[in-house]
């Protein structure tokens, strides 16, 4: 691995850290929800699907309809990966009754 991969890398992870203390709260704002998607979409880029699974699921709790649909795309897309049918199941009926 070279340096910038182990950079985005660590860099991804730190966001992780420092959103999962975000995500513990009900709701999120548009805009934290857009950057745990960025993030997701960086971790299942670098195969990490489990991360990007729950980084995804933090950004379903957001009232912007389209950033929520995006997440829950995410997040089922991540569990497919992971063999996480229920949780996909799940996300994907929620994102057809939105």
């Amino acid at each position: 691995m070279t340096v910038r991969p182990r950079l985005v890398v660590v860099l991804a992870l730190v966001c992780l850290l420092s959103l999962s203390l975000v995500a513990a709260s009900k709701k999120v704002s548009s805009a934290t929800a857009t950057l745990q998607i960025a993030l997701a979409d960086v971790l299942y880029d670098h195969a990490d699907y489990r991360g990007a699974m729950h980084t995804y699921l933090a950004a379903t709790n957001c009232d912007d309809v389209t950033v929520r649909d995006r997440a829950r795309a995410g997040t089922v897309r991540s569990a497919l990966q992971i063999a996480e049918f229920g949780v996909a199941v799940t996300q994907l009926a929620s994102l057809d009754g939105s």
